[in-house]
């Protein structure tokens, strides 16, 4: 039986790029305003701000770039049978349905997924709401198959109480002394 995929995740694509940018204007704006307060440019420490701006505005990209490609990478594919794909460090996951324990949801759109083994997280998903309703109702449904399939099983009897309730049958006049003994033999391996 083929598995069925029930759903995959949507990634942030550009966000960073905009932390980027946004970023970049405003160090643009703070360098704009250092000009124009500061008439020395380049003269003793009034390049101090300027090299700062200059530091924030390299971080701010180097920061945007980095994360930028580690959200592109996270991968969540729900299937019927599995929750696979690759977290936000590119670690690549494989969990059958059936040693998921729970879900949950975290900050920067982050989907949790536990097991007996540990938390996986999935960050950077933006249809968060969906990949967790799925996960839930896929645990729920596997609760409700389990109950509904309840084993009885039989306690078996010592040769000791099948000894007793033939006895018992004898002594109602329900068999025979010789079916008793029959029995009792077979019972004790005689």
């Amino acid at each position: 039986m083929e598995e069925k995929i029930i759903c995959k995740n949507q990634n942030y694509k550009g966000f960073f790029k905009l932390m980027c940018i946004i970023g970049g204007i405003g160090v643009a704006i703070y360098i704009l305003t250092c000009l124009v307060t500061i008439p020395f440019f380049l003269v003793g420490n009034g390049a101090l701000p300027y090299i700062i701006a200059i530091a924030i505005f390299c971080g701010f990209a180097l920061v945007g770039f980095l994360v930028n490609i580690c959200f592109s990478k996270v991968q969540l594919i729900i299937t019927d049978k599995r929750v696979y794909g690759s977290t936000f460090w590119g670690k690549r996951v494989d969990l059958p349905l059936d040693s998921v324990s729970a879900v949950g949801t975290g900050i920067f759109k982050t989907i949790a997924i536990s097991t007996s083994s540990g938390k996986i997280a999935f960050s950077g998903v933006l249809n968060l709401e969906e990949m967790h309703s799925s996960i839930s109702n896929l645990l729920i449904g596997r609760q409700s198959k389990t109950e509904k399939t309840t084993v009885k099983q039989e306690i078996p009897q010592s040769n000791a109480d099948e000894l007793k309730k033939y006895k018992e049958l004898l002594d109602s006049d329900i068999i025979t002394q010789e079916e008793f003994d029959a029995k009792k033999k077979q019972l004790l391996g005689l």
